[in-house]
């Protein structure tokens, strides 16, 4: 208590909204049958629960609907699936002191009945801020300096979820083998929200030391998640032994079982204490010169495929930014499926292209060189597909025929991947040599099938 959850959410950003305790009103937080008005989740970038404790939804679905929205990013209402991207911060207070609740029941146990044992609801929170780790507001924290207007600073934020960090950490940190497929997930937006706090502007070189902090940060409030499920269900939650591998150390994130951790450590003993051999879902994928000249030589297949460019028009010779969501379309394809190979320089025929018109476009746009290209495809991925995805793809370069080409490889999503434009959703899956996109009927049934 007394630490401003409350103000933060209510008070410091217009994106932010404060649900209080009570009644939380399916319509209200979804969508108004009746009117067809948009609820709160697609109205805000953040909608906080005040006192969870106390929430209690008007309809026996409402809970499992919160909990469908917190896994996907959608929710039906009717016969319409709708996608939204308002966060979800659930707040609240003990009655008792943190060991006393360890030693009765779990961290989760204020929670609602109906969410508080619930270890699939719990699997989709992805990180558990302490709040006995924080101190509570006095005198003391106040400046008599200048500051910035907050409504300045929510706007820089706002702008800043177009974003993602995750390509700092392609084939630089590896995962430990504890993390399952959510888990992941969770590390990997938590881990690019604080580095865009840290690092606002996307050209600039993020070092490993602050790459570590972030993610054993990330680990370790996402593992206070899953301790607390191990004490629900231990056969099923009981891997929780989170690390990571970067710059060649091997680093591990402690047990936090309410009490404050210590900080996650850097094991420099030549024993592993993950396994030899990261997980394939994590293992950054690099294809050598010969397996590409291979792949272009045997032609597009149900995982390959060509792309001529990103965003050049070769028909009209200018520049169609337009052009950039085809390559977003291959990518969510392959990710739907088995996963494979983007190429982007080669044409259907197999003859290379190349990527230099499109690094002179982006040049035009003060963006130009190989670090830009990356930079725009991330953000154009991050855009259409989500900023997560980016975790699920490598990318490198390779000179064929005198020319530059991007050569992006795609592992299987863990989850259905859909591609949002213009407030519409997509579902595309590679069938044969073509990307399609999906009825909703045929995605239903994919989905099901496939997952």
């Amino acid at each position: 208590r007394g630490t401003g959850k409350s103000h933060l959410f209510q008070q410091v950003s217009p994106y932010a909204h404060l649900v209080s305790g009570g009644k939380a009103t399916v319509a209200k937080m979804f969508v108004d049958n009746s009117t067809g008005r948009r609820g709160l989740v697609a109205q805000y970038d953040v909608v906080c629960f005040d006192e969870v404790s106390g929430v209690d939804f008007d309809q026996k679905d409402g809970v499992n609907i919160l909990k469908g929205y917190m896994e996907s990013g959608e929710f039906s209402r009717g016969k319409e699936s709708i996608r939204a991207f308002g966060g979800v911060v659930l707040v609240g207070n003990f009655e008792v002191d943190v060991a006393h609740q360890q030693r009765v029941g779990h961290l989760f146990s204020p929670f609602p009945k109906e969410m508080r044992d619930d270890t699939a609801f719990m699997d989709r929170i992805h990180a558990y801020l302490p709040g006995w780790d924080i101190p509570k507001m006095d005198p003391t924290l106040f400046t008599n300096h200048f500051g910035l207007v907050s409504d300045f600073l929510a706007e820089a934020w706002t702008h800043l979820r177009d974003e993602t960090r995750l390509p700092a950490l392609q084939d630089r940190v590896s995962y430990g083998s504890a993390l399952s497929g959510r888990d992941t997930w969770a590390v990997n937006r938590t881990v690019s929200g604080l580095l865009k706090l840290l690092y606002p502007d996307a050209a600039t070189h993020i070092p490993d030391e602050d790459i570590a902090w972030a993610i054993g940060l990330a680990m370790e409030v996402r593992r206070r998640v899953k301790e607390q499920q191990k004490r629900i269900g231990r056969s099923e939650f009981g891997k929780t032994e989170f690390s990571f591998v970067i710059g060649g150390e091997n680093v591990v994130v402690p047990v936090s079982e309410g009490i404050a951790p210590e900080p996650a450590r850097a094991i420099r003993e030549p024993k592993p204490v993950v396994p030899d051999s990261p997980p394939q879902q994590h293992r950054p994928l690099a294809l050598s010169d010969a397996d590409i000249q291979r792949l272009i030589e045997e032609g597009e297949t149900p995982t390959v495929e060509f792309k001529s460019t990103l965003r050049w028009n070769a028909k009209t010779n200018e520049d169609a930014e337009w052009l950039q969501k085809d390559v977003t379309k291959s990518i969510a394809g392959l990710m739907n499926g088995t996963g494979g190979v983007l190429l982007i320089g080669v044409a259907d025929d197999r003859s290379i292209f190349g990527i230099e018109r499109d690094m002179e476009v982006l040049a035009s746009l003060g963006q130009g060189g190989r670090d830009r290209f990356l930079q725009a495809l991330a953000n154009v991925v991050n855009s259409h597909l989500g900023a997560g995805v980016s975790a699920l793809m490598s990318t490198q370069f390779a000179v064929v025929d005198g020319r530059n080409i991007c050569v992006i490889s795609v592992r299987a999503s863990p989850e259905p991947i859909y591609l949002h434009d213009k407030k519409v959703d997509q579902f595309f899956v590679r069938l044969g040599t073509t990307t399609r996109a999906l009825t909703l009927a045929d995605t239903a049934r994919y989905v099901r099938n496939h997952w």
